[in-house]
C-alpha cells in the first residue's frame, strides 16, 4: 500500500509511504535531492525501492539494476 504525504503547499512536496504487504523485515528510507524534473521523476527510485524489498524478503533483486555498478 502507498500512502501520499504532502509536507508544503507546491504539488512536488510529497513523501510516499510504501507499506509491505507482510510482515516487515526492517525498513529502508529513500532520499533523492530532489531534483524531479524533466526526464528524471520520482520513479528513478522505484527499481532501487524493488531491489531492496526482495533482498529484505531474503530473495534476489529482479530489477535492471542488479548486478550494476
Amino acid at each position: 500500500m502507498t500512502t501520499t504525504l504532502r509536507y508544503g503547499g507546491s504539488p512536488d512536496q510529497v513523501v510516499e509511504v510504501l507499506e509491505p504487504l507482510g510482515v516487515p523485515a526492517g525498513a529502508a528510507v529513500l532520499l533523492h535531492g530532489g531534483y524531479w524534473r524533466a526526464r528524471f521523476t520520482k520513479a528513478l527510485m522505484d527499481p532501487l525501492a524493488q531491489d531492496l524489498s526482495w533482498t529484505a524478503a531474503g530473495g534476489s533483486p529482479t530489477s535492471s539494476t542488479a548486478g550494476s555498478a
